[in-house]
């Protein structure tokens, strides 16, 4: 245990009171060199006091980062009386806090004495902190750094605990007016990327369809002395959360302790006691036991997913995840967006030869990569023959469709086909940078059915974000001409096959009527 007992002789004391005070001092002052001194590294606090005619002095934090902002609170205050001895009493503001603390007694003479220690100090730090800010007390001082450097704070002597937002640990010291404190904790980082499907990759940005998995990571570069990280998420309306988060470190999944996940609307608590509801889609919160393990700089990776659903944003400004990470009481880092991107085409159905004659009714099936056709099936069953590969779409209006959610899809809200309307035209919303294809299972009244499937490619121009559709004059919208001419099927079924068989039996029976009629002649 440290004391700390200091004597303070007045003008207009009394001679025994002198005595006594002195007595106070000298005993104080034997027991100090009779116990080896203790070096408290108090979170953040310094103590400023010395023993001269002047009160106050200043509290200099070097290393400091740009852009963190610096602050002090006064909680004892201190009467110097020699270079090494002086008294702590209490600053009426925390008052309340230090009665009630377990780490300080008042004797009956308002002098304070400490039993904190190395194993304490950064406890009685977060309480002093939270505290403060439950209780709105203003700091006795503080400063923002301009840039990397050196700030400097003016103290008047007393007990502060220094309040940052990059680190807890500093030097106490009770004889120097003029305390320095060696910021020793550099600011954390986080970075969010996300899975291109096609190339596997993680980068900025991503496209894919409605209903795909869409995977994130978050690395986190925790720093020595972390303390109260809380990764914030924020999800735009076209993605949702599969709450399916896993922290790794080099490869290892951390212990399930380290951290707690919280999703939209409920409460937590972070490191200082203080109460949070989130707001956000969801919040990584770490706890305490994280913070021991961070004996060294590391990064950790956050894993997790969410699924594209019906309330995508098609092109434009995509769908966004947003993550920053907030840090001790006051830090924060900028924050870092993800862009998933989803995409669109347009059919337009028309009269060969007349490109100003729309057609309506035309029906098609819609398959992810290229279906295969064979000549000599009907058109249900090339459908059947590629139903692996078949995508389900919901109507959203006339003439507008969208690729199906699983729920969807199990609820059976999908639709067979998709059908041109009076101008001839269908939109397909939802669909990735990736090639599509389109049977056709119902020409327009009066024209021929399509004997092919009709491709379709859509591009990013390798550039995620800026589409296209390959073959397009529009970059968006695939033409497809339907001829008139006779209306028999031209593949499938007994179609024309079947006129041919009649068409040569009835030959074979003209050649055998004539070969019977010569014999006969």
């Amino acid at each position: 245990m440290l004391y700390r007992v200091t004597i303070v002789i007045k003008k207009g004391e009394t001679k025994m009171k002198r005595t006594k005070l002195l007595l106070a001092g000298t005993i104080a002052a034997t027991m100090m060199l009779q116990m080896a001194p203790v070096q408290l590294q108090f979170a953040n606090s310094v103590i400023v006091a010395n023993a001269e005619e002047t009160t106050s002095g200043t509290i200099t934090i070097t290393n400091a980062k740009e852009g963190e902002t610096y602050s002090a609170y006064r909680i004892l205050n201190y009467e110097a009386v020699t270079d090494t001895t002086g008294v702590y009493t209490v600053n009426d503001i925390w008052k309340a806090f230090i009665e009630s603390s377990e780490y300080f007694t008042v004797d009956s003479n308002g002098y304070v004495t400490s039993t904190l220690t190395d194993d304490t100090v950064k406890t009685f730090a977060k309480e002093v902190i939270s505290y403060a800010k439950e209780n709105n007390i203003t700091a006795d001082a503080s400063v923002t750094a301009t840039a990397d450097g050196t700030v400097t704070l003016d103290a008047t002597y007393g007990y502060y605990v220094l309040d940052s937002s990059v680190g807890t640990v500093c030097m106490v010291t009770t004889t120097n007016p003029n305390a320095e404190v060696a910021e020793k904790n550099d600011v954390p980082t986080i970075d969010k990327t996300v899975k291109e499907d096609s190339s596997k990759e993680y980068g900025d940005a991503n496209d894919d369809e409605i209903g795909e998995k869409v995977y994130y990571t978050l690395n986190l570069n925790a720093k020595v002395g972390a303390e109260n990280y809380c990764a914030h998420d924020t999800m735009t309306e076209g993605l949702t959360f599969n709450n399916d988060v896993i922290v790794t470190l080099n490869g290892e999944e951390v212990p399930s302790g380290y951290y707690n996940v919280y999703t939209n609307g409920q409460s937590y608590t972070d490191s200082y006691g203080e109460e949070h509801t989130v707001t956000e889609t969801f919040v990584v919160m770490f706890t305490s036991e994280f913070e021991e393990s961070v004996t060294e700089d590391a990064t950790y990776v956050i894993s997790y997913t969410a699924t594209i659903n019906e309330n995508a944003v098609i092109a434009g400004d995509g769908n966004t995840n947003t993550v920053e990470l907030t840090y001790s009481h006051n830090g924060k880092t900028e924050q870092d967006i993800t862009t998933t991107y989803v995409y669109k085409f347009n059919l337009h159905k028309y009269a060969q030869g007349d490109e100003n004659t729309n057609l309506a009714g035309a029906k098609f099936v819609l398959f992810r990569g290229t279906a295969t056709y064979d000549s000599s099936l009907t058109a249900k069953e090339n459908v059947e023959a590629n139903a692996a590969n078949e995508i389900k779409l919901v109507k959203e209006e006339s003439g507008e469709y969208r690729v199906a959610t699983a729920e969807e899809i199990e609820s059976g809200e999908t639709v067979d086909y998709i059908e041109t309307t009076s101008t001839g035209d269908v939109v397909i919303n939802g669909l990735d940078a990736d090639t599509y294809s389109m049977i056709e299972i119902e020409a327009p009244s009066g024209y021929n059915l399509l004997g092919s499937v009709v491709n379709v490619q859509i591009s990013n121009n390798d550039s995620i974000g800026t589409y296209k559709v390959e073959g397009t004059t529009d970059n968006l919208t695939v033409k497809v001409a339907n001829s008139t001419g006779s209306l028999l099927p031209s593949t499938g079924g007994i179609g024309t096959t079947i006129f041919y068989i009649v068409g040569a039996a009835l030959i074979i029976v003209a050649v055998s009527a004539l070969v019977i009629k010569r014999k006969n002649a």
